[in-house]
């Protein structure tokens, strides 16, 4: 009897090893197959998702359009008048913009290569004109100065304490307000004593000041 219960005990241990070796392998077996699923699934959504997005691409790389200035070209060119230009350009494309140089155009008469400003006025002398009225000087600004016949000029630069306001109004930079600070100035200091107290004119700082410094002198 004993013999037989011992039987029945090591079948009944033998059973549930079996039992859960069996369920071992099961879950072993589910778990991979969830895993593998799962992966499967993760590749559609990421493959769906590739497919319908579109490559980001940037915007392009749009340039400030340049400044424009408005100067009038006058004298010998074919077709004298008022000029737009980009701001930067120069006297020669001011002279190109209007048509070119006449025939009898005293090409040496301005600086082709001052920079043009807003609100210039630029005259090309003919060639009757230079050989008539004396020697044309041309500041750098490109506007033509007669010397020794223009009051205010000397050697052809314009003198801040005796040019008029119209004169000053032809040096870079300087329109009609701030021509007419600097006479007021002028007026009230007694004159100036150097070319740099023009920067002591309200509106007239280091940048003006070193575009025409070189036309300016002070007698």
């Amino acid at each position: 009897m004993k013999n037989f219960d011992r039987k029945k005990i090591i079948t009944a241990i033998l059973l549930i090893v079996s039992v859960l070796a069996c369920g071992v392998i099961y879950l072993t077996m589910r778990n991979s197959d969830e895993s593998s699923a799962f992966d499967s699934t993760a590749d559609t959504i990421v493959n769906a998702v590739e497919g319908t997005l579109e490559p980001t691409e940037m915007p392009p790389l749009i340039s400030p359009e340049p400044e424009k200035i408005m100067v009038q070209v006058m004298g010998a060119v074919i077709n004298p008048g008022v000029i737009e230009l980009e701001d930067g350009m120069r006297v020669i494309d001011a002279v190109e913009a209007a048509g070119g140089f006449a025939e009898d155009a005293d090409r040496e008469s301005v600086n082709l290569a001052a920079y043009a400003y807003d609100t210039q006025q630029i005259r090309i002398y003919r060639i009757e004109e230079t050989s008539h009225s004396g020697e044309i000087e041309s500041g750098s600004d490109g506007y033509n100065k007669t010397s020794p016949h223009v009051e205010g000029v000397i050697g052809g630069k314009i003198d801040i304490n005796t040019a008029s306001k119209e004169l000053i109004m032809t040096l870079p930079g300087i329109g009609e307000a701030k021509a007419a600070a600097i006479v007021e100035y002028r007026n009230a200091n007694g004159g100036f004593k150097r070319t740099e107290d023009l920067k002591n004119v309200s509106g007239i700082g280091d940048k003006i000041y070193d575009g025409l410094k070189d036309s300016v002198t002070v007698e």
